[in-house]
């Protein structure tokens, strides 16, 4: 019987159609497994995906080894048994690379975009896994340096801007510290000259209260301005002294000249800057009818009223009622402040002038309101400090003034150069310096520049020239 498979011709014919195609098949398949064998042993590291050294994260006991990839054709490497692993460096290397990673849909477009995009004029899809390495490592370096410089400048920045708020409130404290002391310099230096009678001035009584009730309004709707006296029932001057100090001399108008040992009113002549010769009966009455003494101890009757009262012309305007005091009083009063103008003196003007008995004890009564709060005999003696009991006010008799160019009495105005002036020439138009420096002893009343006393000229130019008060003179003139 013949085996020869009938489809195989005969020895020298060829073969059928289907068998060459068979043949070219298998020989595609083994030229197919060599170019993949060739392949793997050309690029080691691609089938462990991991770098070379990397250990299994799933199983670190595991040996870090590659499991070798099938041929498409099914089949071995040639010489190699069946079921035998290949040997570590034969068809995998261990050495490092990339694995490919068998991806679909979207998440292996993705993965390509990303690995062929340029990066700095480099591409991933042309670099090797050695220089895509590098690259990253280089990204990373670069993107760590950027953040370094970042943070040293942020560093920099806060360090400059703490820098600029401690400059800032050095600077702040600097200029408060020199504030205070200038201001605590000026006080000390302001108490340091303050004349020593003011030791024991009275004081406001808004400083001792801040809760008393505030003085009323006179009729006229007006701000009282109560004068500064300070006496008391009972009080009696003290000795005379026996040295009487002697006064500057007078060099801002013509001086005074030396009387002679009998001295009449028509002794004292002065030459004055501005013409004002029509006073002059005023400024020199004859006779003593002005020379009064008024204290505590000459107390003046409640219904005491001068007959003779003429507005002042100069009272300030602001708001106040017009002052008035006695015609003698208030033609001399013009004449001084006449002159005073032709000396450069403009601004003084009077503020207070003649007081009723009535009036006084609205003014007295209001203080004592305001110390209430110490009890009777107290509440009477701060009172009394600060304004006159009725009856014992010179403003009573309608022969004096309080006259200044501040907003309030206040001593500074005798420091001041139209005060200087005043106290200096007063005595040619027959006023003084009622309550004056160093006399508070005597009179019971602090130092009061701003209140003058018409007494006429020859009296005045007597108790200037011997430095004198009223009340030294009154008993130099045998008076009691």
């Amino acid at each position: 019987m013949n085996n020869q498979n009938p489809k195989q011709g005969t020895l020298g014919e060829r073969p059928a159609r289907g068998d060459a195609l068979n043949s070219n098949v298998q020989n595609s398949n083994v030229q197919s497994s060599n170019r993949l064998r060739n392949a793997r042993q050309n690029a080691p590291g691609i089938e462990s995906g991991r770098a070379p050294g990397a250990q299994n994260r799933s199983n670190p006991n595991k040996d870090n080894r590659t499991t070798p990839m099938q041929h498409p054709s099914g089949s071995r490497p040639p010489g190699q048994p069946a079921g035998q692993r290949s040997a570590p460096g034969v068809g995998a290397s261990r050495t490092g690379g990339y694995r490919p990673v068998q991806m679909s849909g979207s998440r292996q477009t993705n993965q390509s975009r990303r690995m062929s995009a340029p990066y700095r004029g480099e591409d991933y899809s042309q670099m090797s896994p050695e220089q895509a390495a590098a690259e990253s490592r280089r990204r990373a370096e670069a993107r760590m340096a950027d953040q370094r410089r970042k943070l040293v400048e942020e560093t920099r920045r806060r360090k400059e801007e703490k820098q600029r708020k401690r400059v800032i409130i050095g600077t702040v404290t600097v200029f408060a510290a020199l504030a205070l002391i200038i201001t605590v310099t000026v006080i000390i230096l302001r108490v340091a000259v303050m004349p020593k009678s003011q030791s024991g001035a009275p004081v406001d009584s808004t400083t001792l209260d801040p809760f008393a009730p505030s003085i009323e309004t006179d009729a006229d709707g007006n701000i009282v301005y109560p004068d500064m006296e300070t006496v008391g029932e009972g009080e009696t001057p003290a000795d005379i002294p026996i040295e009487v100090p002697v006064n500057a001399v007078d060099d801002v108008t013509e001086a005074a000249p030396q009387p002679p040992a009998e001295t009449t009113w028509e002794n004292y002549t002065f030459n004055f800057k501005a013409d004002i010769s029509m006073y002059e009966e005023y400024m020199n009455p004859k006779g003593d009818e002005y020379l009064t003494l008024i204290n505590s101890t000459h107390k003046l009757e409640p219904d005491y009223v001068p007959d003779d009262l003429v507005d002042i012309i100069d009272t300030r305007q602001d708001g106040r009622a017009v002052q008035q005091i006695r015609l003698y009083a208030a033609k001399s009063l013009e004449a001084f402040l006449i002159e005073a103008r032709a000396q450069g003196y403009n601004d003084v003007t009077v503020t207070s002038g003649f007081r009723n008995y009535n009036y006084q004890s609205q003014l007295f009564n209001a203080r004592l309101l305001q110390y209430s709060y110490l009890g009777d005999e107290k509440a009477y003696a701060a009172a009394s400090k600060i304004v006159a009991v009725p009856g014992t006010s010179e403003h009573q008799s309608g022969l004096c003034c309080d006259m200044h160019n501040l907003p309030a009495a206040d001593v500074s105005f005798g420091d001041t150069p139209a005060g200087k002036w005043m106290a200096a020439n007063c005595h040619k138009f027959g006023f003084i310096i009622r309550y004056p420096e160093g006399k508070t002893d005597i009179t019971g009343i602090t130092y009061e520049p701003w209140h003058f006393r018409y007494i006429g000229r020859y009296h005045a130019c007597k108790i200037y020239e011997r430095g004198i008060c009223l009340e030294e003179y009154w008993t130099s003139l045998g008076r009691s």
